[in-house]
């Protein structure tokens, strides 16, 4: 009776410290040099999370969404614990794992995301994950609830009946914040945002046509597709706001799956109100969401500002550019390797990356450079497949100004989550997922991809018979979008030359630079007038460095 007593005590004490380490700033007790207090609540939650899970059942679990090897589920239940998370299961296709380990697929993904994909992207934007035991009379169970919430095509993949384990993450459709009133999220398939550039490059299309393009115009051909998607990648990662603003209005208009809407566990666009995608399909799901304030002009208006701040889609891009030799390079470097019959290390194994690197002039012949660069590749793979999460909700003590400064802004920590308060009327938490590990075995099926999306758009841009070419001004639609952002660019762009005196000599300003920005250089540049010096201020240069 004595030992009981002190085992439930233990629990209750337990449970009380990880909700005491919740509400504590960790990021504030780090940079006193304590990580003593991070560390404990970081083990703590774990360790109950798992004892909370061990307790749930299957019907406290409903379907969230779904990609081609994983499917997501929302806890529904009542534990204090688990409110706020989701669980994540691998479903059994062998096209998509490519023989990866189906018992346990779950462990490898954890160390690559703390290893490697972490000093890549920052806490700020990957959050971290608890794996949990599963049977298989839980995973049927789950399976058989969720089955008439999934769509057709995805039921030919069932949950993997010899999965072990499965993952706790937490609910990024949500903010952790008052009633979770008007909390929405869109969820974005950003997609790759560079174009090949190396040397040994065998067709010239993918040295100006982004892969995401090409992609659509195979899917056509093959009748996966009725129309190209709208959306370019290159312009969302651009750094400029107007042609962020206009791969926003192309996701709308044609989101296929590269973007999409939910609010109160549910997908709400595209697949909602009958309509495919468009502003005023866009318009009516978020009317339909109970306390967001705001139409669709607003909403994207203030993620194309978020975007344009956050340091996230640069770290993504320099992430997707440890690809520095192509998949044509990094393919025939894997078959060099094959045929010495050498073993490629895991990809969580190893030091790690640099990023912002110069790319080799011609490919490596030692065997270490070449493991390097296999290993380079596939982690950009990560960076390129991956989803880009913006949760907000309504902020009534929020500023409707826009800041002038990302580090202006107030940011609380909810446990291990960062959450961004007083920004334009909303708060807002931005997360990264979908960051696997991609499996080696598929580095030929890259190539035959690569290749083939290559000749087919050749193919058909000889015969003038691209179908809406994406990202092009042939396309009607999407000449609206580019019409738009080219005015917005010239608006913006007059009223910072309208800043600079004609009289200080100053041709052209970079549109992208802060206000603060400006007058800090105007003050440097006076100075160094003063001191006789004749260099303009730096914004004269023709594009600003992402950073």
């Amino acid at each position: 009776m004595h030992v009981s007593t002190s085992v439930a005590t233990a629990s209750l004490l337990g449970v009380g410290l990880v909700l005491i380490c919740s509400t504590v700033d960790i990021m504030r007790v780090r940079s006193r040099g304590n990580s003593l207090l991070a560390w404990l609540h970081s083990s703590l939650c774990c360790r109950f999370v798992r004892d909370a899970f061990k307790s749930s059942t299957a019907s406290d679990w409903a379907f969230l969404a779904e990609g081609a090897l994983n499917l997501t589920c929302t806890y529904v239940g009542t534990d204090p614990l688990l409110k706020g998370r989701v669980l994540r299961l691998r479903k059994h296709n062998p096209d998509a794992s490519m023989g990866a380990n189906r018992s346990e697929p779950y462990t490898e993904s954890i160390k690559f995301e703390e290893r490697v994909i972490l000093p890549l992207l920052g806490r700020r934007y990957v959050q971290p994950s608890i794996e949990v035991p599963v049977t298989t009379t839980f995973l049927d169970g789950v399976g058989a609830n969720i089955s008439s919430d999934r769509s057709a095509r995805r039921r030919v993949h069932t949950i993997d009946p010899l999965l072990q384990t499965a993952l706790i993450m937490n609910d990024n459709t949500r903010l952790p914040l008052k009633d979770g009133a008007g909390c929405i999220c869109i969820e974005l398939k950003v997609k790759c945002g560079t174009l090949s550039t190396r040397p040994w490059v065998s067709h010239q299309v993918k040295r100006r046509v982004s892969k995401f393009a090409m992609h659509q115009q195979l899917k056509c051909e093959e009748g996966k597709l009725g129309r190209p998607s709208l959306y370019s990648p290159l312009d969302l990662f651009s750094g400029d706001a107007a042609r962020i603003r206009a791969a926003l209005d192309a996701l709308v208009a044609t989101p296929q799956n590269n973007l999409q809407l939910f609010a109160s566990n549910a997908l709400l666009f595209p697949s909602a109100h009958g309509l495919v995608g468009g502003m005023q399909a866009f318009d009516a799901a978020l009317s339909s969401v109970n306390g967001f304030s705001g139409n669709a002009s607003r909403l994207l208006a203030v993620l194309t500002s978020i975007l344009e701040i956050e340091p996230i889609l640069p770290r993504l891009l320099a992430a997707q550019q440890l690809d520095d030799c192509d998949i044509e390079g990094a393919a025939h470097m894997y078959e060099e390797i094959v045929a010495r019959g050498e073993a490629i290390a895991p990809l969580a194994d190893g030091p790690a990356l640099q990023t912002h690197t110069p790319p080799p002039r011609e490919l490596p012949t030692s065997a270490s450079e070449q493991h390097l660069l296999v290993r380079r590749f596939l982690v950009s793979k990560t960076a390129k497949d991956c989803s880009v999460m913006i949760t907000l909700q309504p902020d009534d003590s929020a500023d409707q100004a826009m800041p002038p400064r990302l580090p202006d802004l107030p940011v609380e920590l909810t446990g291990e989550r960062t959450i961004v308060r007083g920004f334009m009327g909303y708060a807002y938490s931005i997360a990264v997922v979908d960051l696997d590990p991609k499996p080696q075995a598929k580095m030929r099926h890259y190539l035959a991809l690569d290749d083939t999306m290559a000749r087919v758009y050749a193919d058909l841009e000889q015969k003038k018979a691209l179908r809406n070419e994406v990202g092009s001004d042939k396309c009607a639609q999407h000449a609206c979008c580019r019409k738009r952002a080219h005015w917005e660019g010239m608006k913006r762009k007059s009223r910072i030359q309208a800043f600079w005196p004609p009289a200080l000599g100053i041709a052209s300003v970079d549109p992208s630079c802060t206000a603060l920005e400006r007058w800090s250089e105007y003050i440097r540049w006076g100075l160094n007038r003063a001191s006789k010096a004749t260099a303009p201020p730096p914004h004269t240069r023709a594009a600003r460095t992402p950073g």
